[in-house]
């Protein structure tokens, strides 16, 4: 098997080749973020003790689902600080002229190395920390996890939104994930894949660790965290939907489906 850091490495190749087209990703990524991801996110939020007083993302992209998250939360009275950190200064950039978002903090790091949580700085207190779509590109779970047991408070919480192992296996079976490495277990993974995403400059294709709950609960608790909740995430069984996803990656079997796996952490 690949080490991580030749999973690193070739993810970083594949990220660059195609880094200028993320920000133009298709109408089914903001309809899947908008109809799906964002209703989830404002419920958890809102259903808290308290709301955040900021609101960091990591591995933010374009910055493209906080700015949603943001409108949302704004026509509620709620506006927190906001931070951003992701390894692409193209991205940030990015992300940086979006006037919803434009006045947050953009900390360029890569998630991979042991020390960033440093780079992070202070934030306000309680503290929502975001992972979209992140963790199953991240070799390391562990280097993750203890960044934030470091950089998370009594009070915090951390959600991540993860694409369903099921749903996963459903896109490998149907072609559209196309498996790289098989094998014996390695690490915190059991195989590895190319999920594609459709740019201007092309598929850019970025390793999927295929994880299930219990690996994302075993990291968590051996950095002093703890899982506290989850739950699927479905596509709503509309005509709206099949049509957006009719041709995809993902395809119509995205309808309906257990998608997306939405996971809550606490300190």
């Amino acid at each position: 098997m690949k080490s991580s850091e030749n999973w690193s490495a070739w993810a970083e190749s594949k990220w660059r080749s195609a880094e200028s087209g993320w920000a133009e990703r298709g109408g089914q990524d903001h309809f899947y973020r908008q109809s799906v991801v964002l209703p989830s996110l404002l419920g958890e939020i809102l259903s808290g003790v308290s709301v955040p007083a900021s609101i960091l993302e990591l591995g933010c992209g374009d910055g493209c689902t906080v700015s949603l998250l943001v409108a949302g939360l704004m026509e509620r009275g709620i506006g927190p600080s906001l931070a951003f950190l992701d390894r692409s200064e193209g991205l940030l950039e990015s992300a940086r002229r979006d006037p919803s978002i434009g006045a947050g903090r953009f900390v360029q790091s890569d998630l991979g190395d042991s020390g960033w949580h440093r780079e992070v700085g202070d934030l306000q207190r309680p503290a929502l920390i975001l992972a979209i779509f992140l963790l199953q590109e991240m070799p390391q779970l562990a280097t993750v996890f203890r960044g934030l047991s470091k950089l998370m408070t009594p009070g915090d919480r951390f959600i991540a939104v993860v694409p369903a192992p099921r749903f996963a296996e459903q896109l490998r079976e149907a072609g559209r994930l196309r498996p790289v490495q098989e094998g014996r277990r390695n690490d915190d993974w059991e195989w590895v894949g190319e999920y594609p995403i459709p740019t201007e400059n092309g598929t850019l294709a970025l390793p999927h660790f295929q994880r299930n709950i219990f690996d994302f609960g075993r990291a968590a608790i051996a950095n002093g965290l703890a899982l506290v909740g989850h739950r699927y995430l479905q596509v709503p069984e509309t005509s709206e939907a099949r049509a957006i996803f009719r041709g995809t990656d993902y395809g119509e079997e995205i309808v309906g489906a257990d998608s997306s796996l939405l996971l809550i952490f606490s300190r």
